[in-house]
């Protein structure tokens, strides 16, 4: 049976016990990986996997205030969503006591991906769009790749500059024009061609306006 959400606080013994392992250092290993898409919403990332098999899953920022990453997967019917919660130093999925649990979230991507190759199916607690957390056993395959998407060298660029600093805001400090610092910033800089999904949903916006 699935924790309660609610039932996510360490005790003082399970905070004795956090491994020594950085935040920070989590999230720098996490960009270098494929499949992590970084600050795109729940929707973008129904829009990534509408028609793509099941058990494909992206991992990307959560929305929550509380949690750090978020895992999106597809299904044979639509696309769910869960919170990857972290307790007591473990990243895991359905809740503190589950079997497949790391301190690194780049290698508990792997032991899923490994779990489910052998049959070995995962118990996750889902939050979907209606906010209504259900347990669901799946199955995550095979993760969504980001770099396939034939990067331009705009992309390579703003990448390589943005993984050599340490803190996004030294983006302003650089020699370089206004607008060139804005495309640096951009909090989707992981992403290679996100804004043709963008001028999609600008333009189903001004279809449906034009509808009413």
């Amino acid at each position: 049976m699935l924790e309660s959400r609610n039932n996510v606080q360490s005790t003082s013994a399970d905070i004795n016990q956090i491994p020594n392992t950085s935040l920070a250092d989590s999230i720098q290993e996490i960009e270098k990986c494929p499949w992590y898409w970084g600050a795109i919403s729940s929707r973008d990332a129904e829009h990534l996997l509408y028609d793509k098999p099941s058990g494909t899953f992206l991992i990307r920022d959560s929305e929550s205030p509380n949690h750090i990453f978020a895992l999106s997967h597809r299904t044979s019917t639509k696309t769910y969503h869960s919170r990857i919660p972290r307790h007591s130093g473990y990243y895991c999925l359905g809740g503190p006591h589950a079997m497949v649990r790391s301190t690194s979230l780049v290698e508990l991507v792997k032991q899923i991906i490994e779990c489910s190759k052998n049959n070995e199916r995962t118990k996750i607690l889902m939050h979907p769009s209606e906010n209504t957390p259900m347990a669901e056993t799946v199955s995550l395959i095979e993760p969504l790749d980001r770099i396939q998407m034939l990067p331009s060298l705009k992309y390579l660029c703003r990448l390589k500059i943005r993984q050599s600093l340490n803190d996004f805001r030294q983006v302003q400090s650089l020699p370089l024009p206004d607008s060139m610092k804005k495309y640096l910033s951009s909090k989707k800089y992981l992403l290679v061609h996100f804004s043709q999904w963008e001028e999609m949903e600008r333009q189903n916006a001004e279809r449906i306006k034009l509808q009413k």
